[in-house]
């Protein structure tokens, strides 16, 4: 391996520190367990463990880590050194952190921005990607996220021993072959097969799609029952909620079906409840392709589920008053914008039935059903706050609405519920 000299700018010492480095990556060549990393970081000079964590702004499991982060790196702030590194410049990242500091916790670690030298060594397609190195960069182990607890800290500083599930390198995969062989017959008609995840594949969702945009293939990888159904039942759309908040067990133990949260749990868990489901059907047959997936899940996992019409809380947009949301004109806008303080979402000569779906699509993410009940069909002009797209605060939203002569009132209605039974 060639070496790769490097430059060292520390550019800030407290407890947060930022580090830059340069150097040839056209020479930087991949590394595995047992090589030897060639770059020194600042701030990791005396100390026995280095972990680089790589994430990133969309990464809702990296951000969910924040705390963990936080605690582990001042609980062993003089022997471990943990650095998050991103491909995004400093001024994104610390934008994002600013804007939303009411809810999420920049943990107090190192940090390297604008990377593209680290990700030469360590390549990965997903994140949280972790990189474990002793005090001379030695690499103990590439990891997930789920490893980065403080039992394997702990472990490795009393007495060297670190046992990790090392990450597997992602296979090249594009979703047009099958994965258990190809079947050489091009008159396939129908085709499905269940095995247990393999674990070299990224955790994912594929579908293939004819010339007018319909499913005729479905490749789902690492998914637990549950999102299968979701899938299944959502027929292509996020109709349920990843919160729960619209799906029912009506069984003995969900545990089986749904992810736990614990890692350690999960760790166990894991082999034996994520599956690789391949669907395959005739281009002819497609609109009925999630009828065949709900079909298929119920009779291999022995279960009757199905949607039900149940009566929730939702919440009802009315107009409250004369009308303060006429647009005055200007261009059509629809932006988010980042003022030092708090963050604005600006709607400017938008179809009021557009505006309404963007607000619609945050409750839902929420497991909360939103209706409209203005009977507006105008162009508008509406400003309203940015934190609408980290979380639903009715209270706040309903202020902010309310400038406008428009109410967010509690009602009951009836909504789709995903029943799931067993047989």
């Amino acid at each position: 391996m060639k070496k790769c000299v490097s430059k060292l700018i520390q550019a800030m010492l407290l407890p947060v520190c930022s580090v830059l480095f340069f150097c040839d990556i056209v020479a930087a060549q991949e590394l595995g367990k047992g090589d030897v990393f060639p770059i020194k970081l600042a701030g990791a000079e005396g100390k026995q463990l280095v972990i680089l964590d790589f994430w990133n702004t969309t990464c809702k499991g990296c951000i969910k880590s924040f705390p963990k982060l936080d605690s582990l790196q001042e609980k062993y702030k003089d022997k471990v050194a943990i650095y998050l590194v991103s491909k995004e410049a400093k001024d994104y990242a610390e934008r994002f952190f600013a804007l939303r500091k009411k809810t999420i916790l920049k943990p107090r670690v190192n940090y390297i921005y604008s990377d593209v030298a680290l990700k030469k060594y360590f390549p990965h397609k997903a994140v949280p990607h972790v990189v474990w190195l002793d005090g001379k960069g030695k690499v103990l182990g590439i990891t997930d996220g789920r490893n980065l607890d403080d039992n394997n800290i702990r472990d490795y500083l009393e007495d060297g021993r670190l046992e990790l599930e090392q990450q597997r390198r992602d296979l090249p995969y594009d979703g047009t072959r099958f994965l258990h062989g190809e079947p050489g017959d091009s008159s396939l008609l129908y085709h499905s097969f269940l095995r247990y995840a393999i674990d070299s594949l990224n955790g994912t969702v594929k579908t293939l799609r004819t010339n007018t945009n319909q499913a005729y293939r479905y490749i789902g990888n690492k998914r637990s029952v549950l999102e299968l159904l979701y899938d299944a039942f959502g027929e292509g759309r996020d109709k349920f909620s990843y919160y729960y908040k619209n799906v029912i067990f009506e069984v003995n133990d969900s545990m089986q079906y749904k992810r736990p949260d614990d890692p350690a749990i999960y760790r166990e868990w894991a082999p034996r409840n994520l599956y690789l489901y391949d669907l395959v059907i005739s281009p002819a047959m497609a609109p009925q392709i999630y009828k065949f997936m709900q079909q298929d899940i119920n009779r291999l996992f022995s279960l009757n589920a199905r949607v039900e019409k149940r009566e929730r809380i939702c919440y009802a947009l009315r107009m409250g008053g004369e009308d303060k949301i006429a647009t005055k004109g200007g261009p059509w806008l629809n932006q988010l914008r980042k003022p030092p303080a708090d963050s604005l979402w600006v709607f400017q000569n938008m179809a009021f039935k557009d505006f309404f779906k963007l607000i619609e699509s945050r409750f839902h993410v929420r497991g909360l059903k939103l209706i409209d009940e203005t009977g507006y069909d105008k162009f508008v002009d509406i400003t309203i706050s940015g934190e609408i797209t980290d979380g639903i605060d009715i209270e706040a939203i309903r202020k902010d609405l309310r400038k406008y002569n428009l109410v967010l009132e509690e009602v009951k209605c009836m909504v789709d519920i995903l029943v799931i039974r067993e047989k």
